[in-house]
């Protein structure tokens, strides 16, 4: 996934965890937000509005040590890579896989990821 697709900032991840819409599938939940519904600043919202889908992926301590996270993150970031292309540009999504999701195969993460995704109608 390219760092033009990354959702930076604390104040845009709280307004997503607070006011976006939840789906949890597999050990592995989306929080998802419309850019339209976002109340932060302007010299904010006008650094992600480029255009661009918006994804993090945030991580619990929980799931394990450093490499580990890491390893799920590159792996998430691979998925969601292919899957852009797909996506309406209009959001901003944040990916939580619990530790339920590491027992999951790649195919299937990346199964569950693009079932989320149709479901909550990010990609068309």
């Amino acid at each position: 996934m390219k760092r033009d697709y990354s959702l930076k900032g604390k104040t845009v991840f709280q307004e997503v965890f607070k006011r976006g819409h939840r789906l949890q599938r597999n050990g592995i939940q989306i929080i998802f937000l419309n850019k339209d519904e976002l109340h932060i600043t302007e010299e904010r919202f006008a650094a992600i509005n480029d255009g661009r889908i918006k994804i993090g992926i945030a991580m619990r301590k929980k799931i394990g040590k450093a490499f580990i996270r890491n390893r799920v993150k590159r792996r998430i970031k691979s998925i969601c890579s292919e899957l852009v292309p797909l996506c309406r540009h209009t959001y901003c999504i944040v990916i939580r896989p619990e530790t339920k999701s590491m027992l999951l195969s790649c195919q299937e993460q990346k199964e569950t990821i693009r079932l989320l995704f149709n479901k909550a109608g990010i990609t068309g």
